[in-house]
């Protein structure tokens, strides 16, 4: 059985040198997006994937295993404007090589910050995981920083930026709410299931 709250950090890696032997969820999103704080959240662990005020500091691929069946992969932000072109080419590369060359990446969680409209990159992304085949659930973050009654308009509002979205279904993710938690816990692992049996 799957229990986020017995997560623990493995290691660091690069394409080259990824673990293929467990079924795994890849999480992406814009640079200070919030995603080592979803991590950290969903996991009940707040010292676990490190938070950063320099948003792209994660420029490798992290490793994180769950009650020793599957691992959670932290990939690198993308978006981030202060890091060269060269470097943001090789990210792309990177996280490329993660998902088309990797049996073993069952499911990309695609996180996106409900205060904004989608990026350039935000809606290239979708529409590469699209093209490729690759199964994905959207979540929306920061979703304390917009009134409750607002939520949903924002974030359909938001997914109607896209030309062309295969998975129209979408969470809302507040690390202030623990119905939030338990609401991804519970898709995390429904859909993971034939990929651990």
């Amino acid at each position: 059985m799957l229990n986020f709250s017995n997560t623990k950090f493995l290691y660091s890696a690069i394409d080259k040198n990824i673990k293929h032997d467990k079924s795994q969820i890849a999480f992406m999103g814009r640079s200070n997006v919030g995603k080592s704080s979803l991590i950290n959240d969903l996991c009940q662990n707040k010292h676990l994937s490190k938070i950063s005020s320099k948003p792209g500091k994660t420029r490798l691929i992290n490793f994180f295993e769950v009650s020793s069946k599957i691992y959670l992969v932290d990939l690198p932000g993308y978006g981030f404007a202060k890091i060269s072109k060269k470097t943001r080419q090789g990210f792309s590369e990177m996280i490329e090589n993660y998902l088309l060359q990797n049996p073993s990446a069952v499911l990309v969680v695609v996180l996106l910050d409900i205060r904004h409209l989608p990026t350039e990159e935000d809606k290239q992304l979708i529409e590469w995981l699209n093209f490729q085949g690759v199964l994905y659930q959207v979540v929306f973050t920061k979703c304390d920083k917009i009134a409750p009654p607002k939520l949903k308009a924002h974030a359909e509002k938001n997914l109607a930026s896209f030309p062309l979205i295969s998975n129209p279904s979408y969470l809302l993710y507040s690390i202030k709410d623990k119905k939030a938690r338990k609401n991804l816990t519970q898709i995390l692992k429904k859909k993971m299931e034939d990929g651990i049996n």
